[in-house]
């Protein structure tokens, strides 16, 4: 079993032929007839600025634990392997009810939790390669990004009764995958962190010659069609961008932090609070950062606070953060004993 390992990929210092490569992204990504200049102007446009300080505004004492469970098959258990990649749980998705759902390939199936974290069901998948999941707006069926070889797959479940799945091929094209995303009746596919791949479109699959519609970004849950994007701009500096119809791209948020850090997360609220989740630390000789902190930065009107996030972790996870469409943060943390999924509620 082989796991598409993406989520640092964010973080590394970016080699001057990528500069090139970013820009063809963004021409490829511009508009008939709409100027390059537009983007560039854009890039260019002085974003507010948030430096984050060595202290969290809340700690990671006031999430709330609402689902804990060991190692193991039974329900509210999970599953591990002892190997390389050390898999455990790949990730998690929370409906608009507030369910929680949790991937465990292992077992291959999702655990269904309810918003007090008690245990409500599961949805048999069909493979242990399954990296990623999302649910429709209406929590009624789940998505299932699947890896395979020369490529990836999409399934489909009902979340409320047990159905085989329906498979939807996607194109050869789509070969970094990094995350599967629901926007309202459309499907998209997330590649290198930035583009995404319509895959469904009014609730009907795509065939994968027609997969070809690329924008840049993650949707926007506080307006319909907008996007965001966030880049690494520096060892201790990422930025946040906002792509409106159109792919017209402009900056609204610089943030510095005291650590190097590396992208875990992008996500935005009904309410347009948008959250940036961030790894912070030191280089390794692989290059990967050492575990020093996590933080999700919370961006509202121009303004920001962070939220301290749990750092142990002993097996690897695709998607370890979540954000609710009424913007609670959830964290799934693996540790030898087991299982834990920490809640934050903003006021």
């Amino acid at each position: 079993m082989v796991h598409t390992r993406v989520c640092n990929l964010w973080w590394l210092e970016p080699p001057p032929l990528l500069w090139v490569l970013v820009g063809l992204l963004l021409t490829g990504c511009t508009a008939p007839g709409e100027p390059i200049e537009a983007h560039a102007q854009a890039l260019r446009s002085r974003p507010a600025s948030v430096v984050l300080s060595d202290t969290a505004e809340l700690p990671l004492a006031r999430g709330r634990v609402v689902i804990q469970g060991g190692w193991g098959a039974a329900p509210g258990q999970f599953g591990k392997r002892d190997e390389a990649s050390r898999p455990g749980p790949m990730g998690l998705a929370v409906s608009g009810a507030g369910e929680i759902l949790i991937l465990d390939q292992v077992n291959r199936r999702v655990q269904r939790f309810d918003s007090g974290g008690n245990p409500v069901g599961q949805i048999a998948i069909a493979s242990e390669a399954t990296e990623d999941i999302a649910l429709s707006s209406d929590g009624s069926w789940l998505w299932a990004l699947v890896s395979e070889p020369g490529g990836f797959r999409l399934e489909r479940y009902p979340v409320l009764e047990a159905s085989p799945a329906s498979v939807i091929p996607l194109s050869r094209s789509i070969q970094l995958a990094t995350g599967v995303f629901v926007d309202g009746a459309d499907v998209w596919i997330e590649q290198r962190h930035d583009l995404q791949t319509r895959v469904v479109a009014g609730e009907r699959a795509l065939p994968p010659d027609a997969q070809r519609h690329d924008v840049l970004g993650r949707p926007d849950r506080s307006a319909p069609g907008r996007r965001l994007s966030a880049a690494r701009t520096g060892p201790r500096r990422a930025r946040v961008l906002r792509v409106a119809p159109g792919d017209t791209t402009w900056p609204i948020v610089d943030v510095t932090t005291p650590l190097p850090l590396a992208i875990q997360e992008l996500a935005s609220d009904r309410g347009g609070r948008v959250f940036l989740g961030l790894h912070l630390g030191r280089p390794e000789p692989d290059g990967s950062l050492s575990h020093a902190r996590r933080v999700m930065v919370v961006l509202e009107g121009g303004q920001a606070r962070s939220v301290e996030l749990a750092v142990a972790m002993a097996t690897d996870a695709f998607r370890p953060l979540a954000v609710s469409a009424d913007g609670a943060i959830h964290q799934l943390q693996t540790t030898e004993e087991g299982v834990t999924v920490r809640r934050w509620r903003l006021r």
